[in-house]
């Protein structure tokens, strides 16, 4: 640091600025602000929105609400679907808790939000089920004499490895090791890193795209119609590109979401829910469980294989 930028800095130190406002730091802005992806800052933005829509002013005033008010905006969240409610009831407690640290918020109410019940109702599926057809045809349809296709290829093996979406547009060329056939995801969901190890057809994609790849930087990059390679392909043309590989296929449309559920249950299947739990960066294997779509086709086949008893069940008698 030169001596110029030593004299500035000690400047600041001895005359801080004054503070002009005294207007309480926003909680929400604060969760926001910490959180680890834009993706994840998204989300957290269309939540804060239905929860001010449900409780009828924009933005909430954290320093004024009671337990009626979080009750009331819980009670709303409940026409919701379940996912998104429970999503929007989440963020409201965390903003609680960034408020309780910031002193705007009584330690007690954000105790009581934790005690409301949570939103009743299934879930659901986000995406259709993948069968092994589906992943042959989308295999067939990447064109790699092309640029645009041994990128789209590129796309599809990250997809097929169980990799989100948004965690797809964050992987560097130098994240891929072509010698163990593995992909480094360094900015998974809560700013955690795993390593994810892909099959041999989604490995093969990769290369093929790395091959022709300008060879530093983000490895999925957008391309124009002129050929010309940008820097980042942003989730919502991961998505296009999907789409485009599964009408070339002529299958019906599958969401990013679909190829990650498929990855989880085929190791749900082969190995346990602890390493697709690895697999997927969850912290709980109940939110691996979530993603197994085994049907009931395959639990009757897993009872048809169970042995039979050797000798007959005593009979109990029922008084």
């Amino acid at each position: 640091m030169t001596g110029s930028r030593h004299a500035e800095w000690r400047h600041r130190l001895a005359s801080p600025p004054e503070v002009t406002s005294t207007t309480p730091a926003d909680p929400a802005a604060l969760y926001v602000a910490r959180l680890g992806t834009e993706h994840s800052r998204k989300t957290a933005r269309s939540a804060l929105r239905t929860l001010e829509r449900a409780y009828g002013a924009s933005p909430l005033p954290w320093e004024t609400l009671t337990y009626a008010d979080i009750a009331q905006i819980s009670a709303e969240l409940s026409d919701l679907s379940a996912t998104w409610g429970s999503t929007c009831l989440s963020v409201l407690r965390q903003c609680l808790q960034e408020g309780r640290r910031l002193g705007v918020v009584d330690a007690v109410l954000v105790d009581r939000a934790f005690e409301l019940p949570p939103l009743r109702g299934t879930c659901g599926r986000l995406g259709r089920d993948v069968t092994d057809s589906d992943i042959a045809a989308l295999l067939a349809a990447v064109d790699p004499a092309t640029l645009s296709g041994r990128r789209d290829g590129a796309v599809l093996g990250l997809l097929l490895g169980g990799l989100r979406c948004s965690e797809t547009t964050t992987v560097d060329v130098d994240d891929y090791d072509p010698g163990t056939g593995r992909v480094t995801v360094r900015h998974g969901k809560g700013r955690k890193q795993r390593v994810v190890p892909l099959r041999s057809a989604a490995r093969q994609l990769i290369e093929d795209w790395v091959a022709v790849h300008p060879g530093d930087g983000r490895l999925l990059r957008p391309i124009d119609r002129w050929m010309n390679v940008g820097d980042r392909l942003s989730a919502r043309t991961v998505q296009v590109v999907l789409a485009g590989l599964c009408a070339r296929a002529g299958v019906e449309h599958l969401s990013p979401h679909a190829l990650r559920a498929h990855a989880l249950t085929r190791v749900i299947s082969l190995g346990d829910v602890y390493l697709a739990m690895r697999l997927a960066g969850h912290a709980k294997p109940d939110t691996t469980a979530r993603y197994d779509r085994r049907g009931l086709d395959e639990l009757a086949s897993v009872i048809d294989q169970l042995d039979e008893p050797t000798a007959p069940l005593p009979l109990r008698l029922v008084r």
